[in-house]
C-alpha cells in the first residue's frame, strides 16, 4: 500500500508552500485539509487533481450560540477522524499545531507512529506568551460530547507529539518549543528557482490586469496589511492613524502604493486612500503576497512585521522597511527587534522620511 503524505492548512501562504513542498520533495499521494474562511482558497483546492483526497471544512456561517459551536466543531472533528485514520500516512504536515483540527490529526498521527512535521507560520512559533507556556486538560464536556481533544494548548510549538519543526532561523526559536524535537533550518525557499515561482503565480489564478499600472516613471512600493485592530493588538483609532501617516505620506511623495491586505484584515479601512489614483488596493484575496513582484517592479516593501517580508527579499532581493515603531508608539523589545533585524532582514524606521529612495 502506497504511504500518504496529509497537508492540513489554514491559509493561502500554506496552500503555497504546500504545493512547493509536493514539487521539491516529490510527494505522490497527498491529502489535504483545508479549514479556511477563504472562498477562493476552497475553489483552488477544488479543482487541484494532484490531491489523493481532499477535505474542505466550511468556516463561513458563524454562530455565537456555544451548543451550535459545539456541535459544529464535532462534526468537524468526525470528518477529519474518517479520512485518515483508515490511511497508511507517512507523516503529517501542518503549520499550527494548537486548533482543534490539527490537534485532533497529531492525536491521530501520533497513536499510528507517524512523523508530525511542524511548518513556521510568522512569528507566533518564536514567541512565548507573557501568561507563560500552558498544556491543560480540556473541559469534559467539550472533550467527551464534543469529542474535542484531550488537552488546550495555548500556543504554537509545543505539543509535545510533534517530531520536527521546520522554521527559517531555527536558531531563533525559544528553548521551550525545540525540546525532544528536530529542528531543520529553513525550507529550501530561498533556493526557489524563476521557474519555480512562476508556477506558483499560474496556479493561483492570478489576473494579468491587477498589475496594469504606469510603473516607467514612478517607484512602487507593496505595503503589506496585517490584523491588528481586527486581532485587538492595537485600537482600530491608533491603527487607522498610522495608517493614514503611511498612506497619505506616499501620496504626497507621487510613487505608486501597492495595498496588499493580510486575508483576516477588514479592506474597508483602505477605502479612503482609494480616492488617490496612486493607490491600488488588492481585494483577491486568494494571491499570496510573495508572489506580487514576479509580475511586477517592487522597489521596497513596508510592513509592521509580515513574514512575506522574508520571502519577497529572499527571492527578488527586494529590501524592507518595519514600521514597528509608527503603528505601537515604541520600538519592539529586544527579542521582537532581532527576530525582525536578522530573520526577515528589515530596518526598523522611526517614521517615513527614514526610508531610502523616498
Amino acid at each position: 500500500m502506497n504511504t500518504i503524505t496529509v497537508f492540513s492548512i489554514n491559509t493561502n501562504f500554506h496552500l503555497m508552500i504546500t504545493k512547493y513542498y509536493i514539487q521539491n520533495y516529490n510527494i505522490n499521494n497527498a491529502i489535504i485539509i483545508l479549514n479556511s474562511k477563504n472562498p477562493m482558497i476552497e475553489s483552488l483546492v477544488e479543482h487541484d487533481q494532484i490531491f489523493l483526497k481532499k477535505l474542505i471544512i466550511n468556516r463561513s456561517k458563524k454562530t455565537t450560540n456555544r451548543l451550535q459551536i459545539g456541535f459544529k466543531n464535532r462534526g468537524n472533528i468526525m470528518r477529519v477522524k474518517n479520512i485518515v485514520k483508515s490511511q497508511n500516512i507517512e507523516q503529517l504536515i501542518v503549520f499550527k499545531d494548537n486548533d482543534i483540527i490539527n490537534q485532533t490529526l497529531i492525536d491521530i498521527a501520533f497513536k499510528k507512529n507517524v512523523k508530525i512535521t511542524l511548518i513556521e507560520d510568522g512569528l507566533g512559533l518564536y514567541t512565548l506568551p507573557e501568561e507563560g507556556l500552558s498544556i491543560r486538560r480540556q473541559n469534559k464536556i467539550k472533550k467527551y460530547f464534543f469529542s474535542y481533544p484531550e488537552f488546550v494548548i495555548n500556543t504554537q510549538g509545543i505539543n509535545p507529539k510533534v517530531n520536527e519543526i521546520i522554521a527559517s532561523s531555527t536558531e531563533l526559536l525559544p528553548e521551550e518549543k525545540t525540546e525532544e524535537k528536530s529542528l531543520i533550518n529553513k525550507l529550501r525557499l530561498d533556493q526557489l528557482s524563476r521557474e519555480q515561482i512562476e508556477r506558483l503565480y499560474d496556479y493561483f489564478n492570478i489576473n494579468n490586469k491587477l498589475f496594469d499600472l504606469d510603473q516607467t516613471e514612478k517607484p512602487t512600493i507593496l505595503f503589506i496589511g496585517q490584523p491588528f485592530s481586527e486581532n485587538k493588538l492595537l485600537d482600530y483609532a491608533k491603527e487607522k492613524a498610522a495608517l493614514d501617516s503611511v498612506i497619505y505620506y506616499l501620496v504626497n511623495k507621487k510613487v505608486n502604493v501597492i495595498i496588499k491586505p493580510h486575508p483576516s484584515e477588514n479592506i474597508k479601512k483602505y477605502n479612503d486612500y482609494l480616492n488617490y489614483e496612486s493607490v491600488y488596493l488588492f481585494k483577491e484575496y486568494h494571491i499570496p503576497a510573495e508572489l506580487i513582484p514576479a509580475k511586477m517592479n517592487i522597489d521596497i516593501t513596508l510592513t509592521v512585521h509580515s513574514t512575506s517580508c522574508y520571502y519577497i527579499h529572499q527571492w527578488y532581493g527586494v529590501k524592507s522597511y518595519s514600521l514597528y515603531k509608527m503603528f505601537f508608539g515604541k520600538a519592539p523589545d529586544e527579542n521582537l527587534k532581532e527576530k525582525i533585524t536578522k530573520m526577515y532582514n528589515m530596518k526598523l524606521v522611526n517614521n517615513m522620511s527614514e526610508i531610502e529612495c523616498l
